[in-house]
């Protein structure tokens, strides 16, 4: 009733989720922009890289070898990973390569973010203030800068491209699909949260109870795609 969709407007949304993405498979890997500033890329050999937002601090996460002893035991559903935290200063000499490609997307998804900013502000000259401040709110959230200095840095595990639209499993349980209409869903395991993104960037959290009783088809329908892909990920195994 009333209550729940009241309740449903109130709801947390994601913390970290996908602000940007540039696909570059064709060489390297995809590089995503995050919501808390930080930047990642999930190069081509599956090995995964985030750089904190202060551009300072970054993880490397690849397939754990057998030989490692930290093997992590509790993820029986996916290799096990490995990760490693190292500063841009001081890092194994493997990983130049990748970390000078990390600071490439990182230069081409800030520039896009400022671009994406600035457009939303030509925009409301025209009138669309409102739009205007919603986008750059998503580009910019505001607690993004109140970040404790050592927060868990969050890095794509897995993504899907498909024709309609590309999804993101993050390693904070996250599940976000980008639809090609600009629609998009973010799934939060956590407290059983969708938030929705409408195609005109308007974001709404509703509970996966409220979707299913308050009838929304575009959600619905949404939901049942993210679904299959999902099965989809789980059956490439």
């Amino acid at each position: 009733g009333g209550s729940e969709r009241g309740r449903s407007s109130s709801l947390c949304a994601p913390r970290v989720w996908v602000t940007l993405h540039v696909d570059y498979t064709s060489k390297y890997g995809i590089g995503v922009r995050l919501s808390n500033g930080s930047t990642g890329v999930y190069f081509n050999d599956s090995t995964k890289i985030t750089l904190d937002p202060e551009g300072y601090r970054f993880l490397y996460v690849e397939r754990a070898r057998y030989g490692d002893l930290d093997l992590a035991v509790g993820e029986r559903s996916s290799p096990a990973e490995k990760s490693d935290e190292y500063t841009t200063a001081v890092y194994p000499d493997g990983l130049r390569k990748k970390v000078t490609l990390l600071h490439h997307f990182r230069e081409y998804l800030e520039k896009e973010s400022h671009k994406q900013a600035s457009a939303s502000v030509d925009k409301a000259s025209e009138g669309l203030v409102i739009e205007a401040m919603e986008k750059r709110i998503h580009l910019w959230p505001r607690d993004a800068w109140n970040a404790p200095a050592k927060e868990e840095l969050v890095y794509v595990k897995k993504f899907v491209r498909t024709k309609h639209a590309i999804l993101f499993r993050l390693s904070n349980s996250t599940v976000q699909v980008i639809f090609t209409d600009c629609t998009e869903i973010i799934l939060s395991s956590e407290a059983r949260v969708v938030t929705f993104r409408d195609k005109s960037r308007r974001r709404r959290a509703f509970t996966l109870e409220s979707v299913v009783h308050e009838p929304r088809p575009d959600i619905m329908k949404r939901l049942q795609y993210t679904k299959q892909i999902l099965q989809q990920l789980v059956s490439k195994r």
